[in-house]
């Protein structure tokens, strides 16, 4: 049976809901009823992905599904890795990257599976972290409900992907808000410039924005001025946010 014909279940998962949507039939054209299941034990460190796990383990989703992760920017970490010609292999580029993240991060990064996009030879390329046990965790709970683990991937990966094109290939910033969260890639002519990814705790999102563009007037590579400003969320439309182009589309819409 050709996999297109095969019911999938597209999960968001994040520190204070879980939402599922499950679709089917040729292509998975047919969509069913999305679903919002909150998290009522929701702790206070956003990155901890115990409650959103076993939340989503609770719920009866049926068996022979392929079952689809999107990851919430505070269960992620960011690198842009500068282009080093004697890095090669696809083994090397995950060392490479494991260099970059415990400098940054310390000896927590050695707990964290390390993912690197494949870029144009020359250009900077960038990489997310994810705990391993998270990963583990996932595989397992598919196994368990009878699915087939299809795919996990960074929210912003995905609106990245989708949206990416609003840049007119000549550069500027993109960012992704979430509930609780900020993330953003800045990209210039010669592709991927650098990431950030914060946490809001109550940061109202333009002053988040703000604080996000100083830093990267303190970088020695940034967008020109005057360079592209697009602002996603995860949910519905873009809030308002004075010099920035909104993008419409909650996340079932990039599936």
């Amino acid at each position: 049976m050709s996999l297109s014909w095969r019911e999938r279940l597209d999960v968001f998962l994040s520190p204070s809901r879980v939402e599922t949507l499950r679709r089917g039939g040729f292509l998975r054209q047919w969509k069913g009823e999305g679903a919002s299941h909150p998290i009522q034990a929701a702790g206070t460190m956003r990155e901890d992905w115990r409650e959103p796990l076993a939340r989503l383990a609770g719920l009866s989703t049926g068996e022979g599904l392929d079952m689809s992760i999107l990851l919430s920017s505070c269960f992620v970490r960011f690198q842009v890795l500068p282009w080093m010609e004697e890095v090669q292999t696809a083994e090397e580029r995950k060392s490479y990257a494991a260099i970059h993240f415990r400098q940054t991060y310390g000896a927590a990064a050695d707990a964290w599976e390390i993912m690197v996009s494949e870029e144009p030879p020359g250009r900077p390329a960038p990489a997310c972290a994810v705990d391993k046990a998270l990963l583990e965790g996932l595989r397992a709970l598919a196994v368990d409900k009878g699915c087939r683990l299809a795919s996990v991937q960074p929210v912003f990966a995905l609106a990245w992907n989708r949206w990416r094109g609003n840049l007119d290939g000549q550069g500027g910033f993109l960012a992704v808000a979430e509930e609780g969260a900020l993330c953003m890639a800045a990209s210039g002519s010669g592709g991927w410039l650098s990431m950030s990814n914060r946490r809001l705790a109550g940061t109202p999102l333009q002053e988040a924005l703000s604080a996000v563009l100083d830093e990267q007037d303190l970088l020695a590579d940034v967008p020109p001025p005057g360079a592209r400003r697009c602002l996603a969320a995860v949910h519905g439309p873009a809030p308002s946010a004075v010099g920035w182009k909104a993008l419409d589309g909650g996340w079932r819409a990039w599936l």
